[in-house]
């Protein structure tokens, strides 16, 4: 049987709505973590409006799983985003000022069924700097620092240096969370992966990245008679 994005790379209409099905809430969940964004639907709106395009350029491997392909194009369109920004406090981890060139609350309610109970997580991620932030997602996601090194163009004892660095940072971030409101559940360093995992099998995308991939699937359709 045919992958799902072969028939889709086609048009076939069936195939992309299925693609649609299976990424975009997922695609939020990694915009929240890879942006450290509180409101993460315009860059998923992004990462599937790229995911779309690449399948229809020909550019991307249609015959991989979609989900490899939804992290690689989460992992370019972000870095994409963050370079756009300009600004060398983005770079730095300077929270207040890289949230006001980037346009992004350095604080903020976490809201959206695609990014509950990660909300926490994706604040505690501001706190890192770009590469130490992409490193400790693909990490969280169970991806091998190898490959994790190609997705980001460095090599395996980088990814692994820059986890070490990251894991105490994410950890006091998430103890000062608490600190501040007793009521929120943070968790513990050992449970990340198993929240990060449930996060991804449980999104579902809000309505405007929902509707944002629909526009984005328009044209790109072909007529089945």
């Amino acid at each position: 049987m045919a992958n799902i994005l072969e028939k889709a790379a086609k048009g076939n209409p069936k195939a992309i709505d299925a693609l649609l099905e299976q990424t975009a809430g997922k695609a939020e969940v990694l915009a929240a973590l890879l942006g450290g964004q509180a409101k993460p639907a315009k860059l998923a709106a992004q990462i599937t409006e790229d995911l779309l395009l690449s399948l229809k350029n020909g550019s991307a491997d249609a015959s991989q799983h979609p989900l490899d392909l939804l992290l690689g194009t989460a992992v370019d369109t972000s870095r994409t985003q963050t370079e756009r920004s300009n600004s060398k406090a983005f770079f730095t981890g300077n929270l207040e000022e890289a949230a006001e060139m980037a346009e992004l609350p350095a604080a903020g309610v976490y809201s959206g069924d695609a990014v509950k109970g990660i909300g926490c997580l994706a604040k505690a991620m501001q706190a890192l700097t770009p590469a130490q932030r992409f490193a400790a997602v693909l990490t969280l996601l169970g991806q091998p620092a190898a490959k994790t090194g190609k997705l980001l163009s460095m090599t395996e004892g980088t990814v692994k240096a820059l986890w070490n660095q990251a894991l105490p940072l994410i950890t006091a971030e998430l103890e000062k969370q608490k600190k501040s409101n007793y009521s929120i559940d943070i968790p513990q360093a050992g449970q990340l992966k198993e929240m990060v995992f449930k996060a991804m099998e449980t999104a579902v995308p809000t309505k405007a990245c929902d509707q944002a991939g629909r526009a984005a699937a328009e044209g790109f359709v072909v007529p089945v008679n």
